[in-house]
């Protein structure tokens, strides 16, 4: 079985990470959004890297929804690199990390009685991490998803000051590591920080598999520090 995404589960991907998101925007940026999906639909979209066209069709959009997808550079960035992807190619990190957008599906996970700071939750062997007594970040739900023939789980947590994280764990083989963004080393791992507008996400390897945080209104050093505190 092909391992490679479909256009459909591209759209599923980034459509329910846009409907995930309501904000208003200014008439400029519909008309902006507006251009950009029209675009994508005709496939006169060039392919980040590449001058091969886009063959996915985004599927019809309200002007409701337009308006939510506007949120709005910083989403009308996200979905220009996840069109850029010349259709079917392996699994992205920006793919998976829209993932972690989406809505909860699956109640919190609890705390691991047997494992301290861990979770009761794992993939392929890789828990997630408690971090409410440390940090304050508080377990909101999960979900799993399938991408390119992949199985992705993502743990959602939120603070008291209403941000949210999604924390997505790749089953399979690590994904390619991103081509943009900056590295940043910490106590020997290595993690690729990337701000496709509004968004931050950093990512990097755990045995040989690759996880994900992402999250709109927070910072890299939050991201970083939680990620370098579970692979200590």
């Amino acid at each position: 079985m092909s391992n490679e995404p479909t256009d459909t589960e591209t759209q599923r991907s980034i459509a329910a990470a846009v409907r995930s998101i309501a904000v208003n925007a200014t008439p400029a940026l519909h008309e902006s959004v507006r251009q950009m999906v029209a675009d994508a639909d005709r496939g006169k979209r060039a392919g980040v890297g590449s001058g091969r066209r886009v063959g996915i069709a985004l599927p019809h959009l309200s002007p409701l929804l337009v308006g939510a997808l506007a949120s709005a550079a910083g989403l009308v960035a996200v979905l220009i690199l996840a069109l850029g992807s010349n259709g079917p190619s392996a699994p992205t990190v920006l793919q998976a990390s829209l993932l972690g957008l989406r809505p909860v599906s699956t109640v919190a996970p609890e705390e691991n009685p047997r494992a301290p700071g861990q979770l009761a939750i794992s993939t392929e062997g890789i828990a997630y991490p408690y971090w409410n007594r440390r940090f304050g970040w508080q377990t909101a739900g999960a979900r799993s998803d399938t991408l390119g023939g992949r199985r992705v789980t993502t743990v959602f947590y939120a603070n008291a000051s209403g941000q949210r994280i999604g924390y997505s764990i790749v089953a399979g083989k690590a994904l390619q590591l991103p081509n943009s963004g900056h590295a940043a080393v910490w106590h020997g791992t290595r993690f690729d920080v990337l701000h496709p507008g509004a968004f931050t996400v950093v990512t990097w390897r755990r045995d040989g598999h690759t996880c994900i945080l992402v999250g709109s209104r927070v910072s890299a050093k939050t991201l970083l520090t939680l990620a370098d505190w579970q692979t200590a």
